[in-house]
């Protein structure tokens, strides 16, 4: 799985990039704060990367930082939710903004991006509320960027999104698994597999 890269800058074709690394050109969908932060084509870029793997399909989708990312990963948990949309919603209300919606109850950010209804961002903030305060360290509701999940969670979660699992199933199964931040990285992959089949 690529976690993360950094190149040269290739060419932007909104929404995508292309950067080459080490003669490897890697096309790559971004957020707006990524591409508003792009310097000139042959300017170094670096990006923190999700990956989707499906049966037709291989995708790349870059972030400016780990809590950014991280806040994607959520957002394609939530059902009803893909990676097109998450990313749409991402960059209509940036990373901050949308950790301090969902942490407040307030939907009017993401109604006010395209292709984004009142019911889908209801079912956004019902189904993150609890994931944001997790994931990020969220105080009088105002959210701080720190994302603190274990290394070895990170590597488990990544080999089961490759499998086909939803990001939302497989945080519920480690949920499930006592010690679960203690364990080693095949541990937790026979664990959650267990209980997501």
């Amino acid at each position: 799985m690529i976690g993360y890269l950094r190149g040269l800058i290739l060419y932007v074709d909104e929404p995508k990039i292309v950067l080459d690394c080490g003669g490897v050109g890697y096309e790559v969908s971004a957020t707006r704060s990524v591409l508003d932060s792009l310097g000139a084509p042959g300017e170094e870029a670096e990006l923190f990367v999700y990956t989707l793997v499906r049966e037709d399909e291989l995708r790349l989708f870059g972030f400016k930082s780990r809590a950014e990312k991280a806040v994607f990963e959520l957002l394609t948990g939530v059902s009803g939710v893909g990676p097109r949309s998450a990313l749409t919603i991402l960059s209509g209300v940036g990373e901050q903004g949308f950790v301090d919606a969902v942490a407040t109850g307030n939907i009017l950010p993401m109604t006010r991006v395209k292709g984004i209804g009142k019911r889908t961002a209801e079912r956004i903030v019902l189904e993150l509320k609890d994931k944001v305060a997790q994931v990020f360290a969220v105080s009088d509701s105002i959210a701080v960027p720190t994302v603190h999940v274990a290394p070895n969670l990170q590597e488990a979660e990544a080999a089961l999104l490759g499998l086909g699992f939803r990001k939302g199933e497989i945080a519920n199964a480690f949920k499930e698994i006592k010690d679960n931040s203690t364990l080693g990285v095949e541990a937790l992959i026979k664990e959650g597999l267990r209980r997501l089949r």
